[in-house]
């Protein structure tokens, strides 16, 4: 199954991030709470751009950490706070 969820999840990285700023807007939300696999940085821009906060969920590996925080989210939520300890 890991070619079809990797070619799944292609494709919802690039359909999700037009689609966040209508779903925001019709739930009223004054953040969005994002998986960490479908976060991007022009989701988060766009985000951005209409004063939205982003958090990435769940996020447990460093390097996952590393590329959320680069795309620009304000907050991450994990299960494992050690990914934090840059000195690991």
């Amino acid at each position: 199954l890991q070619p079809l969820v990797g070619r799944g999840l292609a494709a919802a990285r690039t359909v999700v991030p037009r689609l966040l700023p209508r779903m925001v807007a019709r739930a009223g939300a004054g953040a969005l709470m994002l998986q960490h696999r479908l976060v991007t940085s022009s989701g988060v821009r766009r985000m951005h751009a209409l004063g939205v906060p982003v958090l990435a969920w769940t996020v447990d590996e460093p390097e996952e950490l590393e590329r959320v925080v680069a795309a620009g989210v304000d907050g991450v939520i994990t299960n494992d706070p050690r990914i934090f300890d840059r000195s690991r």
